[in-house]
């Protein structure tokens, strides 16, 4: 029997987080309830957070824990209800919300500058923690730009890439919202809700591997062309060394091979729209159980993610990335997210 040694390391000196918060809110409501209003507005300052930071494997772990200083969060969330339709055998229920959350690292542990919150392995893509900046941010390598915005590219046709981190996104939303709604005629309802994530960002290490060895759609373009009349694919941009447009030619392979590494080129916006549920319920008549223990039955059918009504990643779902927390940022060798469908009988005595 084996034993399995942790991989990050406890540290007995952590001290409890302590969160500081205020809030300021309104819930209105207007004829009997059919409309209302719940808006809140919120200062979160949170003091010795408990995070995992990567340190040195030679350590015998692949992290530690900290207490990161302090982070502070600020937004809005807005919620509106309404009930257009209240009769004896319709009803119809409809609501909206909306959050904006804002963040910055105020301090992180004494004499830390940044923490690395994620990173996947072997690839410069950092999602960070950096003092004075929003918490999440993604810093990657990238293509090399001259003065007037162009991409430099070498003698050998291949663009540069610039091996300086610097920010290209940050793996949280500018904005989320939701829409749903339920509406009930007699004893049948319907409802649905849909969310909506605007803006924020991720790392598709699975779609650099993919134009890298030549698996998608995009690097099918020009392949036919070079096998029979030689004539190859050019990297847009001027040579650095002459300022002038790049002319050499290349090998479909070659072409897609140099995007590999280059992470910048492959940080997307995770702006998207899902229809996250969908279900329908039937109660059965009381009657039906008279003289029974049983007082009510409902029988419901429910799908979950159903379907993407936009989504700006190409073929990939947002929320398949490295990990639920830190690493929303990075994606790697995701596996597809799944769509369920089920049923639910709920009894009641």
């Amino acid at each position: 029997m084996g034993i399995v040694e942790p991989s990050t390391k406890a540290n007995s000196n952590l001290k409890p987080e302590i969160i500081k918060s205020m809030e300021f809110g309104a819930d209105i409501r207007f004829f009997d309830n059919r409309l209302g209003f719940d808006v809140t507005y919120y200062d979160k300052r949170a003091y010795n957070q408990i995070i995992s930071m990567p340190s040195s494997i030679t350590s015998g772990y692949s992290a530690k824990y900290i207490n990161a200083g302090r982070v502070d969060n600020w937004g809005w969330e807005l919620q509106v209800n309404a009930v257009p339709v209240r009769t004896k055998d319709w009803n119809w229920n409809v609501w909206v919300n909306f959050a904006k959350n804002s963040s910055e690292i105020v301090e992180l542990a004494e004499g830390v500058e940044s923490i690395t919150l994620a990173q996947p392995m072997g690839q410069n893509c950092y999602v960070m923690a950096k003092v004075g900046e929003p918490y999440g941010q993604i810093y990657t390598n990238g293509f090399k730009y001259d003065d007037k915005g162009n991409r430099l590219v070498g003698d050998d046709g291949k663009y540069l890439v610039d091996p300086e981190l610097k920010v290209s996104g940050n793996m949280n939303p500018d904005w989320t919202a939701g829409i749903g709604s339920t509406l009930r005629w007699k004893s049948l309802s319907f409802g649905f809700l849909i969310d909506v994530r605007y803006g924020g960002n991720v790392y598709l290490q699975s779609m650099m591997r993919l134009q890298s060895n030549g698996q998608t759609k995009e690097t099918v373009a020009g392949r036919e062309e070079y096998y029979t009349t030689g004539k190859g694919l050019i990297s847009q941009g001027v040579n650095a060394n002459t300022g002038l447009p790049n002319t050499v030619e290349l090998n479909p392979t070659a072409y897609w091979e140099q995007f590999y590494g280059n992470i910048g080129n492959y940080i997307y916006d995770t702006t998207n729209v899902r229809f996250r549920e969908l279900n329908l319920s039937w109660t059965m008549p009381n009657e039906w159980f008279n003289n029974t223990i049983i007082s009510g039955l409902r029988l419901s059918a429910v799908a979950n993610n159903v379907c993407f009504l936009y989504n700006k990643l190409p073929g990939f779902d947002p929320e398949c990335t490295f990990s639920t927390v830190n690493g929303q940022g990075v994606e790697t060798a995701a596996l597809p997210s799944t769509r369920s469908f089920g049923f639910n009988l709920n009894v009641t005595f």
